[in-house]
């Protein structure tokens, strides 16, 4: 029975230290995870108070940097002291430096677990971290139990079920011979209609199904066209128009999206991708980079 699973993680920033799983080994020397703690929490004081977030101690912060065990404590200290010269840099509060350093993937591996159970061996539902290396839990829906299924990254021509984008993993379907294998969408690959993992095809060529193109085109009809400029028709759907664009409902024309502050009725109509539908109207989305310095600022 297929079914649509995402498998998102870990939550991450460009320039904030991922929050790994709750694996981890460690012993008794050197840092410890709640001094590590407090030192990155404190990092960000000055960000939190820029951002206008009230002073509530960062209690988040340290109880979910406090409670991760530290595989590599070295590895820790260095990881602390590069993001104290971060720290020192201008943007650092925007969160839009380098991904984080080599030390702290060795501190606070994350794309691993400390589970034993092999590909094909049974598992409870939500249970990855049983799972050995880069697995899940592979369940049908509605289940309790399932099986440990190893994520897999396949290239061109290969057969896949779903992608991988960044740290995170979508999929449809079932896992073949306890694998989950996945187009790199990173790398500009798609899985196909027809489960076949294709390279995204430029304008005038041919296409598999809807993620089959590059950003300036649309599939239509097998073949990726142009998007479409503002004041052209759309009669399909809004994926049609150019990113700065969207087919309205009530003329199925391409128009302009709008800009900040502006009203909206949803959020393919701002410019920002983020309708307030409270408000109704148009303003600058939190986006991931607002989520992460909530959870450090909380």
């Amino acid at each position: 029975m297929n079914r649509i699973r995402s498998a998102w993680r870990f939550l991450a920033a460009s320039s904030l230290l991922l929050v790994p799983s709750l694996v981890a080994c460690s012993s008794d020397d050197g840092i410890s995870s709640s001094e590590f703690a407090s030192r990155f929490c404190d990092l960000y004081k000055p960000c939190c108070a820029a951002a206008g977030f009230p002073d509530t101690g960062q209690q988040s912060c340290h109880f979910l940097y406090g409670a991760v065990p530290i595989r590599d404590k070295a590895a820790a200290e260095q990881c602390l002291s590069e993001y104290e010269q971060r720290a020192k840099q201008p943007g650092f509060c925007d969160l839009s430096g380098d991904d984080r350093p080599e030390s702290c993937e060795r501190a606070f591996p994350d794309n691993s677990s400390s589970g034993t159970k092999k590909p094909g061996d049974a598992c409870e539902w939500g249970a990855n971290d049983d799972c050995a290396g880069d697995a899940t839990c592979d369940t049908d829906a509605g289940a309790d139990t399932g099986t440990c299924a190893a994520f897999v990254v396949v290239g061109d021509g290969e057969a896949c079920i779903g992608v991988r984008s960044g740290k995170g993993s979508s999929w449809s379907g079932n896992a073949v011979n306890h694998q989950i294998t996945l187009c790199d969408e990173d790398a500009g690959f798609y899985c196909s209609n027809d489960a076949v993992c294709r390279k995204k095809s430029p304008v005038g060529d041919a296409c598999f199904g809807y993620d089959g193109c590059l950003s300036d085109g649309y599939c239509l009809a097998d073949k990726c066209v142009a998007k479409l400029a503002t004041g052209s028709p759309c009669p399909d759907f809004s994926d049609e128009c150019t990113d700065d664009a969207f087919c309205a409902e009530s003329t199925k024309v391409c128009e302009p999206r709008f800009a900040d502050g502006k009203s909206c009725s949803n959020s393919k109509e701002c410019l920002s991708d983020y309708c307030d539908y409270d408000t109704k109207t148009c303003e600058k989305s939190l986006g991931l980079e607002g989520l992460v310095l909530g959870l450090v600022c909380g």
